[in-house]
């Protein structure tokens, strides 16, 4: 691979990554309510989860196809689960002016995380479309690859850190008790839920 061929996949995935997408969203959530130190583990769960999604890509393995039906149902429960999380940081803002209960556990933050990116039906579809375009076919496939996986890992980490810390730090100079702060987490996540909501329909159900 070419250096100019990798400097315009690196440039199409900041572009790419300026919109803030659901794991983003997540990511922001959690560093108003539990701290940016503890989000960390939520931005270690959602990269954990572009691993897996990318290696799943990269290897062509079409698990989606094979367990649809399953797969879907997952999907759904955890979508379900992301919304359970948003009402209950809801309920809590509105009755103490709290943004959300003491921090989470760093296991629970991962998983909230993972389960955001592993879920949403476009990364696969998104991984497997992308990245050829950027191959050079004279060129090791496997080196490539996992030059281009890296890079993704690498500039979504970075992005994820970037929102994260925003997030905090707006977070801080409004005060706990605005109520953009008080309410901002259980909306993002609310925001999570409708995201992956809307992809669901789009790349599932049009199947």
């Amino acid at each position: 691979m070419s250096v100019s061929l990798w400097a315009a996949y690196t440039s199409f995935l900041v572009i790419y990554m300026i919109m803030p997408g659901p794991s983003h969203l997540l990511m922001a959530s959690n560093a108003i309510a539990s701290g940016f130190r503890r989000a960390i583990a939520c931005a270690a769960g959602d990269l954990s989860a572009n691993t897996v999604q990318i290696l799943i890509a990269g290897l062509g393995i079409s698990l989606a196809a094979r367990y649809a039906g399953m797969l879907f149902a997952i999907k759904i429960a955890g979508i379900a689960y992301l919304i359970y999380i948003a009402a209950q940081m809801f309920s809590r803002a509105k009755r103490s002016g709290l943004a959300s209960e003491s921090p989470k556990s760093a296991m629970s933050l991962y998983f909230q995380g993972f389960l955001a990116s592993i879920i949403n039906p476009k990364a696969i579809i998104f991984f497997s479309s992308l990245m050829p375009q950027f191959i050079d076919s004279t060129a090791p496939i496997g080196s490539q690859l996992f030059i281009l996986g890296a890079t993704y890992i690498i500039v979504d980490g970075t992005f994820l850190m970037v929102y994260g810390k925003g997030a905090e730090g707006l977070a801080a100079r409004m005060g706990k008790s605005s109520l953009l702060v008080r309410y901002a987490p259980a909306v993002m996540i609310f925001a999570t839920a409708f995201i992956l909501i809307i992809r669901l329909v789009t790349y599932d159900l049009s199947a």
